[in-house]
């Protein structure tokens, strides 16, 4: 049986979930810490390596890939095109906006004159070629510390980040979540507390309190707390390491508590997902067939796609499976529809990363598209002994009667799409008026001249 890939969505008479991995080259790059922007038209990251004839000191730098024409730039330079020499392992958390233009991270280099030797953080326009401070004090008062992430709305409108030390009058020289408007030069202190991410639109904040993890809606000014057991109180036990979904549904955390759900005995540090809307607490780091772990093996970190029905957790086969052949941490989906959990960071011959997974796992706005960072040797062998950003594409799969032409399997896939009304899918593949984009036509017909009707939708 034939098997296509159409901007994503894997046709295959197979229902089992299945990884398309695939490479992000950064060339003989050590990449560091990377991110990539929510369209997954960009990714930024760290290297030692020099990519361009431009990079000349020697020193870690941040560098901007368009994953559409495989352009790379250089974004640790001033405005005059003079380099910043950053000391090795000295960038942090570098995020990116949808169009590419702004870039932030954290640093102990003073990149601005007056930048006390703290970490800060910082924002580079790739347009302006301007370097904003973006921790620096509104009300005459220095950031001691930028601790941990800065996060960045896609648009580059809200800057999130956490410190210690003042960075507005009405801050105090406790650790502090802060978010910065852009566009009006506000910058508000949400809570006393370690940051754990931003929503989108940047109106919802998740951080965590006295070990507890809160949502803090910034056009109301109120607060939610997540880790709340039956009763509606706190959970009996210490939280870590909170997110939350870009459109402000889904908080995941990992949490010490046994009253968040039903039967939690283990007495380890469980993963968990909060539906913000339905009010319904899910725990993720357990087996397919529900049960749950019993020894620790489950990275602190899940992160959760937009629509919440898929989870990714850095795991250990082990502490699924006794027999595994590896105690590395995997890159497991779990798909909270079937309470079942696969293996992504495997090769064709269905073999684990022969390093594991480093971390650095991102989810794209594109439900079924994942990226993550990997030293492995045998995931892409061509690539040699290196740190290179995988993508892996986890698409739904659809039976279709006949495999004899690629036009019944765009034809399936069309009648998938309109069936689950998806728009920010749908507007992939088709234009205003409805039909298919020209860019797919070639997919039905050498010629691109067709006139056919899938379900109902005509493409033309």
């Amino acid at each position: 049986m034939k098997k296509i890939f159409l901007a994503g969505l894997l046709i295959s008479a197979s229902l089992t979930v299945s990884a398309d991995l695939k490479t992000v080259d950064l060339s003989s790059a050590q990449s560091g810490l990377f991110s990539v922007s929510r369209n997954s038209e960009y990714l930024v990251f760290s290297t030692l390596d020099s990519l361009l004839p431009e990079d000349v000191d020697q020193t870690v730098d941040i560098y901007r890939k368009n994953l559409l024409t495989g352009d790379i730039d250089l974004a640790t330079k001033n405005a005059d095109g003079s380099q910043i020499d950053i000391i090795e392992n000295d960038i942090q958390f570098p995020s990116i906006s949808n169009d590419g233009r702004f870039i932030t991270f954290t640093t102990a280099h003073s990149i601005a004159a007056n930048d006390a030797i703290t970490v800060d953080v910082y924002l580079k326009d790739m347009q302006t070629g301007v370097i904003e401070w973006v921790t620096e004090s509104r009300q005459n008062y220095n950031a001691a510390h930028a601790g941990g992430h800065a996060y960045m709305t896609s648009d580059g409108r809200y800057i999130a980040f956490y410190a210690s030390g003042r960075v507005s009058a009405n801050g105090d020289s406790s650790k502090n979540t802060y978010v910065l408007d852009r566009t009006t030069n506000v910058l508000t202190t949400v809570v006393r507390g370690g940051l754990g991410g931003i929503s989108d639109n940047g109106r919802y904040v998740v951080a965590t309190l006295n070990g507890q993890v809160h949502v803090y809606d910034m056009q109301t000014n109120t607060s939610e707390l997540i880790t709340k057991n039956s009763s509606g109180v706190e959970s009996n036990g210490y939280t870590y390491y909170s997110a939350i979904s870009a459109n402000g549904q889904f908080v995941t955390f990992s949490s010490l508590a046994s009253d968040l759900v039903a039967d939690d005995t283990n007495g380890i540090i469980d993963q968990f997902m909060f539906d913000r809307s339905a009010g319904v607490m899910k725990r993720i780091n357990t087996r397919t067939d529900g049960s749950e772990l019993t020894v620790l093996g489950v990275a602190f970190s899940p992160a959760v796609t937009e629509d919440g029905n898929k989870v990714y957790l850095l795991i250990k086969p082990d502490v699924i499976d006794s027999s595994s052949v590896t105690n590395q941490y995997q890159l497991y989906v779990k798909n909270l529809s079937d309470n079942s959990l696969s293996v992504v960071s495997v090769n064709t011959d269905g073999e684990f990363s022969d390093a594991g997974v480093a971390g650095g796992v991102v989810v794209s706005s594109q439900l079924d598209t994942i990226y993550f960072l990997s030293n492995a040797t045998n995931l892409n062998p061509s690539n040699g002994i290196q740190s290179n950003v995988y993508v892996a594409d986890l698409s739904e799969e659809v039976e279709c009667e006949s495999f004899d032409v690629e036009r019944e399997a765009l034809c399936a896939a069309i009648g998938l799409l309109t069936r689950k009304n998806n728009g920010e899918i749908r507007n992939r593949f088709f234009n205003k008026k409805g039909n298919i984009k020209k860019k797919f036509r070639t997919l039905l017909d050498s010629e691109g001249e067709v006139s056919v009707l899938c379900d109902g939708v005509s493409v033309q």
